[in-house]
């Protein structure tokens, strides 16, 4: 008899266990965090995304993005809602399509294209920041835990 016909069926999860949890372990410690400025590219799996300019007018504010699709064999519909304004303070806004801008953007693989997202003003005195998220409040914790948390500092 060899050493697996002793172990008791009760350490068997224990057992099972061990390569899913360094496997977690490894995801967790390899995700970064980052932060850019203002024309510096921020990488999510296939796609870039670069704000190019910010506008803060009394009733929103409008940022200028140019997204590309890096991928070589897939195509990205880009959603303005992707793209979320947020602040130190925990204020949390969904970005949403300017008037005359493209609602949704379909990139083809390759391909880049630009949008200009719209936001209800932010917080004064505080440092506001662009962050990407897909899927929603979920998609944004999933995104943290899988990526790092990637996000343009505007002010």
């Amino acid at each position: 008899m060899g050493f697996f016909a002793k172990v008791a069926p009760r350490h068997w999860l224990l057992i099972a266990s061990v390569p899913l949890v360094l496997c977690a372990l490894i995801v967790v410690f390899s995700r970064r965090n980052e932060t850019v400025g203002l024309h510096k590219s921020i990488r999510i799996d296939d796609f870039s995304f670069t704000v190019d300019r910010v506008r803060e007018l009394p009733d929103r504010l409008l940022a200028d993005i140019t997204i590309r699709n890096e991928a070589a064999r897939v195509s990205f519909d880009f959603d303005p809602s992707l793209i979320a304004l947020c602040d130190e303070r925990g204020a949390f806004s969904v970005g949403m399509a300017e008037r005359g801008s493209a609602a949704n953007l379909h990139l083809t693989a390759g391909a880049s294209g630009s949008a200009t997202v719209k936001f209800p003003p932010p917080n004064k005195g505080v440092h506001a920041y662009l962050r990407w998220s897909f899927g929603g409040g979920l998609g944004r914790l999933a995104d943290d835990v899988l990526y790092g948390s990637k996000r343009v500092r505007i002010r």
